[in-house]
């Protein structure tokens, strides 16, 4: 029996068979990550989603006057108020130990 045309129809036939199985597997490879990528972009955007979510609730709640602490009040008059009861203070010791 002759073989050689078998093996020429091997040497024909292989190269192509083998450069469409690598060619599945290449494209199955691309088609996962694709899918991996896709995922990644919907985790993203959910996250994304929930911050704006978060932050738009908490500006709804400043708004409200429930989320933030009043502005601080100013010292100053406290200030003032024991700086001229101080001198009233110091005048009146003096008074009192200059008058005996």
């Amino acid at each position: 029996m002759d073989y050689t045309f078998l093996k020429d129809l091997g040497k024909a036939v292989l190269p192509t068979l083998v450069g469409f199985g690598t060619g599945l597997i290449a494209n199955n490879q691309v088609k996962q990550q694709a899918k991996g990528d896709a995922q990644k972009a919907k985790e993203i955007a959910d996250l994304q989603y929930q911050t704006a979510l978060a932050n738009q609730r908490a500006i709804e709640l400043q708004n409200k006057g429930g989320g933030t602490a009043e502005k601080p009040k100013s010292n100053t008059a406290l200030y003032i108020g024991l700086g001229v009861g101080g001198v009233v203070l110091i005048g009146v010791v003096i008074f009192a130990v200059t008058r005996k």
